[in-house]
């Protein structure tokens, strides 16, 4: 079976010596933090690193835009062949613009590219700045194509029924018919980011993200979950096949949405994940790709991770070479995150990789966000409780 390349560059020598990893938790973030205090890129990495010392960190991110894709989504009205359908300040998801490709226009990936492959070189050398000896690698969040698609052509808004029924079934059609393009402008800009990390001599981690895979089950009847599953991770597996062999992943896959620090999916069921993630790995065994450590979001900006121990039973089930970054968290709900964590690891028989928010920090108070990354760094060294 292949092996990722974050489970022998990520960890220690003593470690990938013959300790397992999971025996030392970690800390990861999926990316941004509150503008206040990530005004430049040194500074944000910098308080990554000083609040959650002497915890250990997966990656080390440098997230510009707080709000995710806002900073993309609204950037569209001024590139290619785009044009508004409904427009919106994005304040939350009922208020994002939407588009379509103007009549008799094509479209191409360097129209919808997110061009985070143009902050990496400022961002490494941001890093150099920082004077750290040994850095955990750089962390690029790059949202998943099929989200960008959705996003840019309205199906959000079409199943919040935001749209006319002639436009919700046009934003669908759109979305699906230039999947493709969005792909292949994914592709690029990981290939871009690679070439730019291998010159550099950088170890860069590209953390693949895609609320749309919650979103898809929380809308779509239990009877066709199976059908969901297939699709999600055949359309996933396809993006990953397709970017270069060396690139370091991590996804960020089950993820109820933060917009205004409020969620778009409150599916609390947990076997949807376990058998997209089961599934995804079978797929990516076949083509000779690794399975990349998967985020899961286990509470939101309104609800506390659960403590009920049913609720997370069917965790079992779970490939036991999946490596699990538990999203569980959360500031204000310390006792609740801290016996979460208990409750995954006991079904799960072995200690999460990392505990993590449920998204980014983008969307709280710098008090918040200190609070989170001191509760994340306590979990992370707390006793294991798991009886091998």
């Amino acid at each position: 079976m292949a092996t990722s390349p974050l489970d022998h560059r990520g960890w220690s020598a003593a470690e990938t010596a013959g300790a397992t990893p999971g025996d030392r938790r970690r800390v990861h973030f999926v990316g941004s933090l509150p503008p206040a205090l990530s005004e430049t890129d040194r500074a944000g990495m910098r308080w990554l690193l000083d609040h959650t010392a002497p915890a250990q960190l997966t990656t080390l991110p440098c997230d510009r835009d707080p709000r995710w894709i806002i900073e993309w989504l609204e950037g569209l009205r001024d590139r290619g062949p785009l044009e508004l359908v409904l427009d919106g300040d994005s304040s939350d998801y009922t208020r994002m613009p939407v588009y379509r490709v103007r009549r008799g226009a094509t479209l191409h990936p360097g129209d919808v590219g997110p061009r985070r492959a143009q902050e990496v070189p400022a961002a490494i050398a941001a890093r150099r700045g920082l004077g750290v000896a040994h850095l955990p690698p750089h962390q690029v969040s790059m949202p998943a194509p099929l989200d960008l698609s959705l996003f840019a052509f309205g199906v959000p808004s079409a199943v919040m029924r935001l749209l006319p029924p002639a436009a919700a079934l046009r934003a669908i059609r759109g979305a699906i018919k230039h999947l493709p393009t969005f792909t292949a402008a994914i592709t690029a800009e990981v290939e871009q980011v690679q070439r730019l990390a291998d010159r550099q001599d950088e170890h860069v981690v590209i953390q693949l993200e895609s609320p749309a895979v919650m979103v898809a089950y929380d809308r779509a009847p239990r009877a066709v979950w199976p059908l969901v599953t297939a699709l999600l991770t055949r359309q996933l597996a396809g993006v990953i096949a397709a970017l270069p062999p060396q690139t370091s992943l991590i996804l960020h896959g089950w993820c109820h949405g933060d917009l205004a620090h409020k969620p778009i999916a409150d599916t609390r069921d947990l076997s949807p994940l376990v058998d997209f993630a089961n599934n995804l790995a079978a797929r990516l065994d076949r083509l000779g790709r690794p399975m990349p450590p998967v985020h899961v979001a286990l509470c939101d900006g309104e609800t506390a991770p659960s403590t009920e121990p049913s609720d997370y039973q069917v965790l079992r089930r779970l490939r036991g070479d999946i490596r699990l970054f538990a999203g569980l968290v959360d500031e204000h709900h310390p006792e609740a995150s801290a016996r979460a964590l208990e409750l995954v690891e006991q079904v799960l028989g072995r200690p999460v990789d990392a505990v993590a928010a449920a998204c980014g920090l983008g969307r709280r108070t710098p008090r918040e966000a200190e609070a989170n990354a001191a509760l994340a760094a306590r979990l992370s060294t707390a006793p294991v409780l798991v009886v091998r």
